[in-house]
């Protein structure tokens, strides 16, 4: 019988083996774990630095808005605030509003009728007159003195501008005459007219005449606009005085209108306030921008 030793491998192969097989694992293992651990670290110090990065941004976009409110203090700095087509400053005093720059909005929580007396006299000569000719069935007469009306842009029917009410009742009368291609034409630019901002008017004013001419153009609604939008901000913001959100002081709020997020920084002393309604493209350019450059 062979002797079963012979079969065996030798001790120190089995040695060898467990240290070529056991002894590298271990070290992987090891090795894996270190690298878990410094990819935990790095994190970490990603995270710190992340932190760190938007505690100055933060810092950075505090100051600007900082040094935006205190102009609201300053009556020069505050004419020239309002740098982008979605921004305004506006100041309310005793029954009164200003809103800078002049004709970006397109309706007032306060209409302008007009100062100029004497002129006032003949618009509403005019206007008397035309609608004389008109029912005496006279009517390229009275398209004509609308049209004279027209010109007479310091004076106002009320609260509306003789040159918005003649434009209006011009187009009026062509309606009724049935001359389409003629109203059309004037509609539109009635209705452009009115989405530039040209007068000062209320928004019952603008919506009334609006609706007129983008029928008589077959225009259909007017596209949602910033202008629109910041209209109807300076109308929400002119509803709050008196309440506490504009309390003596200063402070901080946001206005959603028609999709638009609108950033209001507002002061009041006394009986004036004085606001800047900003949207978005301000706050790139004025805060982000000026936030992007102390941070870097």
């Amino acid at each position: 019988m062979m002797n079963r030793a012979w079969f065996r491998p030798p001790r120190h192969l089995l040695v060898l083996y467990v240290l070529l097989t056991l002894v590298p694992s271990m070290l992987l293992l090891a090795f894996g774990w270190r690298l878990l651990q410094q990819d935990v670290e790095l994190e970490q110090q990603a995270d710190a630095r992340r932190e760190e990065a938007a505690d100055v941004v933060v810092a950075a976009l505090e100051r600007a808005i900082t040094a935006t409110e205190q102009k609201l203090a300053d009556p020069e700095a505050f004419r020239f605030l309002a740098t982008t087509p979605d921004s305004i400053s506006v100041a309310f005093s005793e029954g009164q509003l200003e809103a800078l720059p002049h004709g970006r909005l397109l309706y007032y929580p306060l209409a302008s009728p007009g100062s100029d007396a004497p002129v006032a006299a003949r618009a509403a000569a005019l206007i008397a007159a035309a609608r004389d000719l008109r029912k005496s069935g006279e009517y390229d007469a009275a398209l004509t003195v609308y049209s004279e009306a027209s010109r007479l842009a310091t004076t106002a029917i009320g609260e509306v501008p003789t040159e918005l009410f003649a434009r209006w009742a011009r187009c009026d009368l062509l309606d009724h005459l049935g001359r389409r291609t003629q109203l059309a034409r004037e509609a539109l630019e009635l209705r452009e007219l009115l989405l530039e901002g040209r007068w000062r008017i209320t928004r019952p004013v603008f919506d009334v005449h609006m609706e007129a001419a983008s029928r008589w153009a077959r225009a259909g609604e007017p596209p949602a606009n910033h202008r629109l939008a910041l209209s109807d901000a300076v109308d929400r913001l002119w509803a709050m005085q008196g309440q506490t959100a504009l309390a003596e002081g200063s402070g901080r709020m946001t206005l959603a209108v028609n999709g638009t997020q609108f950033t209001v920084l507002w002061r009041r002393a006394g009986d004036r306030t004085t606001a800047l309604i900003a949207g978005p493209a301000f706050v790139d350019q004025e805060w982000k921008r000026s936030k992007k450059e102390k941070a870097g």
